[in-house]
């Protein structure tokens, strides 16, 4: 049987920035406790803005790439 849905939440026990570029990407690394009690020593985050890729290709299939 499963167990229900009830404080699902990850608690945070420590924070550090490990790195910081502008607001192009930023990466933490936190130690958390699972709802299980279970500790996971070294969880890192990555944060990141929202961006696509686009490579405009010619008429002839050619997109300048090598």
């Amino acid at each position: 049987m499963v167990a229900p849905l009830v404080n699902r939440k990850w608690k945070v026990l420590k924070s550090e920035q490990i790195l910081r570029l502008g607001v192009w990407l930023s990466v933490r690394q936190e130690e958390v406790q699972l709802p299980s009690g279970a500790v996971i020593p070294s969880w890192f985050i990555l944060e990141f803005p929202n961006w696509i890729n686009v490579i405009a290709i010619t008429k002839d299939g050619d997109s300048g790439l090598p």
